[in-house]
């Protein structure tokens, strides 16, 4: 009888203190990481927010490399799928390294753009923007040569079925007006899978921020003043 008295204030006690370290760890302050890097020809900040007894710098390492992962995939530039794309005129998505989902998340992003700007919006304008130089040497075209580029634009021009896409002669994709929204968006759902309690991220003026389950963070966000100091 004695034996089990003891057995039960022992698992009363054990309890107590689970409860105790689990409402000190509740209410503790939250661990809060900033940093900056350079990324998509601008420069990327993340904010990341934890539990105490998160490590919020491995989440922000996680978010920075897929950062720095989605970027090689969206550009026109490099090896990644884009680039092989306009390069090649076709692409079997099945072979684009585990990236070709990336690559259908900006064409339909870019399809619904479209579609609310009512074509204003128009990411085939990838020759044309080679055309004008941009980025490294802009310069002014001749006249016809824009005309005769624009034929070579639209999205009568791209094809995605069967598993790959395919454009037509002369042909190139841009993605760069949507890309670091793409991508911060990406950034901000990786943080909240790994655990993190709240988060921002912002490229280039793209910013994405929230909290998650119970947690309430209230983000300022300001804008820089063009002109002079402050904001």
């Amino acid at each position: 009888m004695l034996r089990k008295l003891l057995v039960s204030l022992l698992l009363v006690i054990s309890l107590a203190i689970v409860l105790l370290l689990r409402i000190s760890s509740d209410h503790g302050d939250p661990n809060e990481l900033s940093r900056s890097f350079e990324a998509l020809g601008s420069y990327a900040g993340l904010t990341v927010v934890t539990n105490p007894d998160s490590d919020a710098a491995s989440i922000a390492d996680s978010l920075e490399s897929l950062i720095a992962r989605l970027e090689r995939q969206a550009s026109v530039f490099g090896d990644g799928p884009v680039a092989r794309l306009n390069r090649q005129g076709a692409l079997e998505l099945s072979t684009a390294s585990g990236s070709g989902s990336f690559l259908v998340d900006l064409l339909l992003l870019s399809v619904e753009a479209t579609r609310y700007t009512d074509g204003c919006f128009d990411p085939t304008i990838g020759s044309l923007v080679e055309l004008w130089g941009f980025p490294y040497r802009p310069e002014l075209p001749d006249s016809a040569e824009v005309a005769a580029t624009i034929q070579t634009c639209g999205w009568e021009h791209v094809s995605l079925e069967d598993g790959s896409v395919s454009l037509s002669d002369g042909c190139r994709l841009d993605f760069g007006a949507v890309a670091k929204g793409a991508i911060v968006d990406s950034a901000y759902s990786r943080a909240l899978e790994l655990g993190a309690l709240a988060a921002l991220v912002e490229i280039g003026g793209e910013i994405r921020c929230g909290s998650c389950g119970s947690f309430d963070r209230t983000w300022r966000v300001a804008i820089r003043h063009p002109r002079g100091e402050g904001y």
